[in-house]
């Protein structure tokens, strides 16, 4: 799938220099970050915090807050519906003024639904889903020289095929209206700076 518009990915690079400050919100923004491993997703996200102050949730952060440790059990806690009470409380601790972005979730259709769920009850809008692609060889090659624990080979290809199979879920369950895909092979700014529009667009509707 490709961003529904093309001029997006061009026009940002305009904005590469942009300087970095808060904007105001005129309302409040639910985002949904998606990408293969070593796409860059982080970096966007820390780029949200900080031009708009939208608040990032890490699902990853939250099983490690319950569990109190970082790795374990990570597969199966990304589809166990116990997320979603996590979820729920973390989000009636915070401050929904500027929305939120998460950042691993929803995983399944199920936790999709959950989401939606929240959106309403907190009155917030519906989720824009931002995919960070890049091709899986490059995927791949961006987490053998990132070297961390999680970028063996196996682990990679296994952390692939989730992805893509979390892809296909967002693409049945949400409108393309709500999808927008974005080249995550240029250089971070670049990206950052379409994310920029892409956050501007749906202000403006």
């Amino acid at each position: 799938m490709t961003s529904r518009r093309p001029l997006l990915a061009g026009l940002g690079l305009l904005l590469t220099g942009s300087v970095l400050f808060a904007q105001p919100l005129p309302q409040p923004l639910v985002v949904v970050l998606i990408g293969p491993p070593a796409s860059g997703k982080s970096t966007q996200a820390q780029y949200l915090n900080k031009k708009y102050k939208i608040p990032i949730i890490a699902i990853e952060d939250l099983v490690a807050e319950k569990l109190g440790r970082r790795q374990a059990g990570m597969d199966l806690k990304r589809n166990d519906p116990a997320l979603d009470g996590l979820l729920r409380k973390h989000l009636e601790k915070m401050d929904l003024s500027r929305g939120f972005a998460l950042d691993g979730y929803p995983a399944t259709r199920a936790q999709a639904e959950y989401l939606g769920k929240l959106v309403r009850e907190f009155k917030l809008p519906n989720p824009i889903v931002m995919q960070i692609h890049v091709p899986d060889r490059v995927a791949h090659q961006r987490s053998v020289k990132r070297g961390g624990r999680d970028d063996e080979p196996g682990i990679i290809a296994k952390r692939l095929r989730e992805y893509h199979k979390e892809m296909d879920m967002l693409r049945s369950y949400y409108p393309e209206a709500d999808i927008w895909t974005i080249d995550g092979t240029r250089p971070p700014k670049g990206v950052s700076a379409t994310v920029r529009l892409l956050i501007q667009d749906r202000l403006e509707q």
